[in-house]
């Protein structure tokens, strides 16, 4: 049985092939008014990341409050059984999506600003 489960692990891990990621490298704009355009830019995805925090700040804080309001109803339920029929669905709170679009939006502003952005893969795990 030893043997069958080392097979199955060897099998396992030899099928995962290299991961890779996608990096970019910003190149900055050869003229003065480029170089401020593209630190405006910088400057609106900080703002652009802070609006994300916020934004995943509140949702947990609904989210908490409707984990809280559920148990309520259900410790002052008479028939508590039907009430968990209608669960509430917990909602994700996640700020990649968001981000995503504020790195999109900093790569067209650093190109629009006449920048340009070289993008490479690095291989980061089962790499050969």
């Amino acid at each position: 049985m030893k043997k069958i489960f080392c097979i199955i692990v060897l099998l396992a891990l030899s099928a995962c092939g290299p991961m890779y990621e996608t990096r970019k490298n910003y190149i900055p704009p050869q003229t003065e008014a480029g170089r401020f355009c593209v630190n405006q830019c910088l400057t609106e995805l900080n703002n652009c990341y802070f609006r994300c925090e916020q934004d995943k700040a509140n949702c947990q804080t609904v989210e908490d409050i409707k984990r809280y309001t559920e148990t309520i109803i259900k410790q002052n339920s008479k028939n508590s059984d039907n009430f968990n029929d209608f669960p509430i669905s917990p909602r994700s709170c996640s700020d990649y999506d968001c981000k995503m679009r504020c790195e999109q939006n900093r790569d067209y502003c650093h190109t629009n600003c006449g920048g340009q952005i070289q993008s490479f893969r690095v291989c980061t795990a089962f790499c050969n």
